[in-house]
Parts: structure tokens; C-alpha cells; sequence
């Protein structure tokens, strides 16, 4: 072999050898084993990455779902169903909404101790620590008292189980230590975002929430906060925003399933676990909206191997607003709706006691109007619709740009519809569909903690 053959053969082994030699994430390996190391998917546990930097601004607790293969994170018994008859689900119907090619299980759970530099800030549940990866560097240390087990790929469905009742012991001794100090919490808080939401992006909506209603509520608004981020995104490099169109029915289904999965029981059997005297305020805006609705007022679908079937209740305390609703208010007065599942009795699970519902809408939410798999609640059509009726099935209210309250027409009822049109007017920064995501401003810390505060 001559010397510019020899020169270039040593050439291109020292080019194959530094592609194969390439720098790897922290996390490269349990990802790839849960398929969640794709440019769009690794954005849903960024917290993990970054654990001071991505975080909440109060005392709380980040919630991170996931969706992975069915064959790669159970075994055979591990989705259980209950049926909920009056909400026109059965089991096996239950079933199909919940298991695909993948299903959402929680892959992570991170507590915040709202300290300067993030310190303090630590993992009761970590998916991503895996049997023999011990190359993997864990950048969220386990919280004091938590062992940091590894978790088998195919058992991490099973252990968000686990990772529940962790979280509602932690719950129960963090509301028992702030009432020891003089400190107590106000609310347990739970705020879930919409589509297209990357986990990084959902912390700052959840902050820009949280401080708003502390600017307009000061320190009688003092806050536990459950933040739930979940795969409301779609990856695609070449089809772009027809590609996001096309996943829209898509995520709608996700978001059912977050409501019927994991978040229904985070709010009928973690915190009622935890502690039932504390006021549960539950925000979701969009997506996030129809999660948190499906949660509260049907309830979970499924319950632990071996475990009885979680029976939802009603609350005694507990405010759901709905901002810029995804979802049909059929569902809520149980006529129908889309993928015709409705909420029992009105959400009579929300409708007891002091416990309250509440929907925007806006005629500056063009997100709704090009939703044409249906008439959502945050379009104004919907309000017209139902609260220019001669006897509206539920009161309905202005929001003035202020974020201030005035009544249009009073039944009664604990649901309440809101025309926000002077108040969610504006494009938030970097967001589409005209004034769908305008809800982060102190203005809308005036009208949410109007709909919080107790009557004076």
C-alpha cells in the first residue's frame, strides 16, 4: 500500500473513531431504554438536567409524566381498570383510552424547597436510575430518607405507584412542619398546562401563575404547589405546523388519558391521603384544562395490582378553574361531548360543599376557533351559546381587563362561566393562537384569586 493510501486509511479510522467517541448526555442511556431520547421527548425530564435552574419559585412539588412503550415499561397485569358507568366508560373502554404503542406513567418526581441557588431541591422518584448504569451521572440527588433504588425499565409503570405514596407522605409531613412553624400552607395548589408545552416552558407558566396570585392575594395566599407536566408535544422536522395540527386529536386523547391516569389519582387518593383540611385549588389551562377536569369530576381509571378500585369523591374544598378550556361543555352538562365521556352529575365531585368550577373564554382566542374537532369551552361561541339562553344552566360572569368580576346572570349554581374577552386579549410571548395563552399577566392573578379567596 502506497504512503497517500496508508496516509489516508489512518485518516479515516481517526475520523470513525471520534464519531464513535462522541460525547453522550448524562441520561443518554436510561433514555434510549425508554425511548425518550428524541429531540422532542428528552424536553419532558429537562428538570432532571437542570434541577436549581428548572424549578418553581414556591415550596412544592414537580410531577414529571412520561409515555413510553407498553412492551418496555410493564409486565403482563400491571394496567388495571375500574369502570366509571355513569360517565359512560366502561373498564375495557377505560382500557382502550389508557394503552397504546405507549402509555403515560411518572417517570420522575422532584421536590422543591424553594431555597436560593436551588438548594435543598432533591428526587423522591427518579425513573431514570436504572439497574446497571452506573455510569450514569444523577444530576437531582435523592431527597433525605428516600433510597436511591434503581428502578427496572420494565417495572417503571408499576413504580409510579410507589412513587405516589412517597409523595403523599412527603405531603403529609411538609403540611405538618409549616403549621409547627407558624407558617402554614393556604392551598395544595395543582397546575397543568396545555399543548405543545415542553416541561422547561411549563415551569415558567406555573410560575408566572403562582406569582401573580400572590401580587394580588399577598400573604393569605401561601401555597403548596403540585406542578404536572406531561408529553404534550409531537416531534417533527420536516412537516412542521401540519404536523402539529395532525397531532392535535392526538393530544386531546393524551390528555384524557393524564386525567383518567395519573393525575385522577394524585387528586382523589394522594392528597386526600395527605391532608383534607388544606383548600385544593386545581388550574389548568387548554390541554391542561381538559386533564384537570377529566381528573376531578370522573375521576381515576385505574388503581395498583391487587389494589381495590380508587373511588372518587366529592371534595369538600376545591376550586378547578378551567382557562381557556380544550374540551366541550357538553361533557360538563352531561349531554354528550367530545369522545361522548361527561362528567356525572355536573362534576358533582366539584359541586359540594364549598367547592366551585369555573371556565374562561375569550372571542381573542383564535386557538379555539380553529379547533374544528369541536366548540370548546374557552370559545366564545360556547358562551354566547349557553349564557344568552333566557335561564342560563349555570351563572355566568365578565372578567373586565382589570381581572375584576362583575355578574351578568347569578343561579346559584358552583359552576361559572367567565367571558374574559377584555382580560385575555393580548399574544403572550412566543405563543400561538391569537390570545389562547394570555392568562400570565397580574391582571390574571386579580380574577384567580378572586375565584380562590374564600367569600369574604
Amino acid at each position: 500500500m502506497g504512503r497517500p493510501h496508508r496516509c489516508a486509511t489512518l485518516l479515516l479510522c481517526a475520523l470513525l473513531s471520534a464519531c464513535s467517541a462522541a460525547p453522550k448526555r448524562a441520561l443518554d442511556a436510561p433514555e434510549r431504554v425508554l425511548e425518550t431520547n428524541n429531540a422532542t421527548t428528552m424536553l419532558f425530564h429537562s428538570v432532571l438536567y437542570y434541577p436549581a435552574e428548572i424549578s418553581l419559585n414556591a415550596p412544592g412539588y414537580i410531577l414529571g409524566v412520561e409515555k413510553s412503550p407498553v412492551r418496555t415499561i410493564t409486565l403482563d397485569g400491571d394496567l388495571q381498570t375500574s369502570d366509571h358507568p355513569a360517565a359512560g366508560l366502561s373498564a375495557e373502554a377505560a382500557r382502550n383510552e389508557l394503552m397504546d404503542i405507549k402509555i403515560l406513567y411518572l417517570s420522575h418526581i422532584i421536590d422543591n424547597r424553594n431555597r436560593p441557588f436551588g438548594e435543598g431541591n432533591c428526587s423522591l422518584h427518579n425513573a431514570y436510575v436504572q439497574p446497571d448504569d452506573a455510569d450514569t451521572r444523577q444530576l437531582v440527588p435523592p431527597c433525605p430518607g428516600i433510597s436511591p433504588a434503581p428502578v427496572a425499565p420494565n417495572r417503571a409503570y408499576h413504580a409510579s405507584w410507589a412513587a405516589l405514596n412517597r409523595l403523599a407522605i412527603s405531603l403529609r409531613a411538609r403540611i405538618a412542619a409549616a403549621r409547627r412553624d407558624g407558617t402554614p400552607f393556604s392551598h395544595i395548589l395543582v397546575l397543568t398546562m396545555g399543548w405543545n408545552t415542553v416541561q422547561e416552558e411549563a415551569l415558567r407558566n406555573f410560575n408566572s401563575i403562582i406569582k401573580n396570585i400572590r401580587l394580588a392575594g399577598g400573604k393569605a395566599f401561601n401555597p403548596l404547589v403540585i406542578g404536572v407536566t406531561w408529553p404534550s408535544q409531537w416531534q417533527s422536522d420536516w412537516l412542521g405546523p401540519l404536523y402539529k395540527l395532525v397531532s392535535f386529536p392526538v393530544k386531546a386523547r393524551d390528555a384524557d388519558e393524564l386525567g383518567l391516569s395519573w393525575l385522577g389519582v394524585l387528586l382523589h387518593d394522594t392528597l386526600p391521603r395527605a391532608d383534607n383540611r388544606l383548600p385544593v385549588v386545581v388550574i389548568g389551562h387548554s390541554f391542561g384544562s381538559r386533564a384537570a377536569s377529566m381528573a376531578t369530576c370522573v375521576g381515576p381509571a385505574i388503581h395498583p395490582p391487587g389494589g381495590e378500585a380508587i373511588t372518587p369523591k366529592p371534595f369538600p374544598h376545591l376550586t378547578l378553574i378551567n382557562l381557556q378550556g380544550a374540551f366541550q361543555i357538553e361533557r360538563l352538562l352531561g349531554s354528550g361531548g367530545d369522545r361522548k365521556i361527561i362528567f356525572p352529575g355536573r362534576c358533582a365531585n366539584a359541586s359540594q360543599g364549598d367547592s366551585r368550577i369555573f371556565l374562561t373564554a375569550s372571542v381573542h382566542d383564535q386557538a379555539m376557533d380553529t379547533a374544528f374537532w369541536g366548540v370548546y369551552a374557552g370559545n366564545d361561541k360556547s358562551y354566547r351559546r349557553f349564557c344568552e339562553q333566557t335561564t342560563p344552566p349555570f351563572n355566568c360572569l365578565r372578567a373586565r381587563a382589570s381581572g375584576e368580576l362583575e355578574s351578568q346572570a347569578v343561579n346559584g349554581s358552583p359552576i361559572s362561566y367567565i367571558d374574559a374577552s377584555e382580560l385575555i386579549y393580548q399574544n403572550a410571548y412566543l405563543s400561538g393562537g391569537g390570545a389562547h395563552s394570555d392568562i400570565y399577566r397580574p391582571e390574571h392573578g386579580v380574577l384567580l384569586w378572586q375565584l380562590i379567596a374564600p367569600p369574604p
